[in-house]
């Protein structure tokens, strides 16, 4: 069982983990459920909150104070996120065609966060076999 994040106590909030063994090679992989970000620490839905208010035009250092999380997390998330636009555009609108009305990256990021939370939208391009942030 691993541990989803720490609540404002402290105290954790586990969450099972699912992990699968291969038969023939006896290897082990796990897949996380999708409350859970991979090499994250803070849950997708502060993530989104995030990217919402940056798409909006807020500056990275408003964000940043907004939340009360650090400048360098609030501007790695932002990169992260318009480095991989193309890619996730495409594979995103090869499965949500409505979602290619929208030309302007923050556009197209506003309508897919009204169509679904970011965390659906990651599982979504992580099915697809593409790596998310």
């Amino acid at each position: 069982m691993g541990a989803a994040d720490r609540s404002a106590d402290g105290a954790l909030n586990p969450v099972p983990v699912p992990r699968f063994r291969c038969p023939s090679c006896t290897r082990t992989c796990s897949r996380l459920p999708l409350c859970i970000c991979p090499h994250r620490w803070y849950g997708w839905s502060l993530q989104q909150n995030v990217l919402q208010l940056l798409i909006a035009g807020a500056l990275l250092r408003r964000t940043a104070n907004v939340f009360a999380l650090a400048y360098h997390t609030v501007r790695r998330w932002w990169r992260s996120l318009v480095a991989a636009h193309g890619t996730f555009t495409f594979h995103l609108c090869s499965r949500f065609a409505e979602l290619g009305r929208s030309a302007a990256r923050h556009d197209f990021w506003l309508a897919c966060l009204h169509r679904m939370p970011l965390c659906e939208a990651m599982a979504w391009l992580d099915h697809d076999g593409i790596a998310v942030p």
